[in-house]
């Protein structure tokens, strides 16, 4: 959040919102196990949050040479979740109104069919190679070595 999303944050809204104070919140609530949120929760509907909320990001962000391996991470993430299975094989509810037209693409052209897709990332993904090589570095990654240690290369 610090590294990648304050920057963003910070350059594009001018609020009253004390952030340091909001951002201890978020901390204080994503850390409590009692109101723990759900996977399935968070990653609901990515195919539309992803396109409003973490691109503007991303794109500011590869504008003044801040760094977007986490927001990588978190589409690559994304993209093996819409399979509907934990690295367990334990069966993950996935709601996701694009899901299956964007996992019949991924069985033929893998991660490629998420970065090049017009809906999630505009005519944007050509300015935002090293992005997309992220995407792609840590989406293999967790395909082969799983999520928690795909987790420790970025941190």
């Amino acid at each position: 959040m610090n590294l990648e999303i304050t920057p963003y944050v910070e350059g594009c809204y001018q609020s009253p919102m004390n952030l340091s104070e909001y951002k201890a919140t978020l901390l204080s609530r994503f850390s409590n196990r009692q109101t723990r949120d759900s996977v399935e929760r968070v990653a609901q509907d990515g195919s539309t949050k992803y396109a409003a909320q973490l691109v503007p990001i991303v794109r500011y962000n590869s504008q003044h040479n801040i760094p977007t391996i986490r927001l990588a991470f978190a589409v690559a993430s994304w993209a093996i979740h819409l399979f509907g299975k934990t690295e367990n094989g334990k069966v993950r509810a996935v709601y996701d109104g694009r899901r299956h037209e964007l996992l019949d693409g991924m069985k033929v052209n893998g991660i490629e069919t998420i970065l090049n897709d017009k809906y999630l990332f505009g005519n944007y993904i050509s300015e935002l190679e090293e992005f997309g090589n992220h995407v792609r570095m840590l989406y293999k990654s967790i395909q082969s070595s799983g999520i928690h240690k795909t987790l420790q290369l970025i941190r």
